[in-house]
């Protein structure tokens, strides 16, 4: 704890574990599946996801870290959540600078920490108001000061994400009988160029005893470089690390 307090003084933050604000409700009611979602997959056990917000959130035990959205930049994901296994990030927003400000954020942030924005819409703000969103990576969770519900779900082999007015299908993240992007890099006999034009190699030989187990078809291609190979999969602003 002293660690963490010690990495976020700095940026004019405060650590928080209990307050009094009202819970929102889509956060009440979808908290659980959100978590769910974004943590499909993960191998090691984990019991929350952190919060990063302006308000301060009832949930004992859970680390929360306060700050107000137009500081929000200023954040070293990296620093601050290197401990988390994932991030819920819940704000308010009024205007689509404040919606572009999230997204950009959480385009950052998800090489660093899984995460979804749990957002509280105001003065007519919805998801459709929000640009370049192909390729996000990330869950977003929307609701309205009219209560109406929408969401962005990230689909598994679709560049697109999907935007529901009901909470995310587990089945969106299935991969069986899907067509996967593997970018892939290195060098013989990783893989092999044969004089018919095809790919061959060990790698390739991996690939596709994985997909015929687990029920996918690779789409493989030879990337030029690491980045590349990432990009692939997913675009991301900065190389994973």
């Amino acid at each position: 704890m002293k660690l963490l307090l010690g990495i976020l003084h700095p940026f004019g933050m405060l650590l928080l574990s209990l307050g009094s604000y009202g819970e929102d409700q889509i956060l009440s009611k979808y908290k659980g599946a959100i978590q769910n979602y974004i943590m499909t997959g993960y191998e090691s056990t984990w019991r929350h996801c952190d919060i990063l917000s302006a308000n301060i959130y009832p949930y004992e035990g859970v680390p929360q870290v306060t700050m107000d959205l137009d500081q929000i930049e200023t954040l070293n994901v990296k620093s601050a959540f290197s401990s988390s296994a994932c991030l819920l990030v819940i704000y308010d927003v009024s205007s689509k600078f404040d919606l572009s400000t999230l997204l950009e954020f959480g385009k950052i942030a998800i090489n660093h920490v899984r995460l979804a924005l749990v957002i509280k819409m105001h003065s007519g703000i919805t998801l459709e108001m929000a640009t370049n969103t192909s390729n996000l990576p990330y869950l977003v969770a929307a609701e309205s000061q009219h209560g109406m519900e929408q969401f962005i779900c990230p689909v598994v082999a679709e560049v697109k994400p999907r935007l529901r007015h009901e909470m995310c299908s587990p089945s969106y993240l299935d991969y069986k009988n899907k067509v996967l992007r593997i970018g892939l890099l290195g060098l013989p006999p990783d893989f092999v160029f044969t004089s018919t034009g095809t790919v061959e190699g060990v790698n390739i030989r991996l690939i596709k005893m994985m997909a015929e187990r687990l029920k996918f078809t690779p789409e493989i291609n030879i990337a030029a470089s690491f980045i590349a190979a990432e990009d692939q999969v997913c675009k991301l602003n900065l190389q994973l690390s």
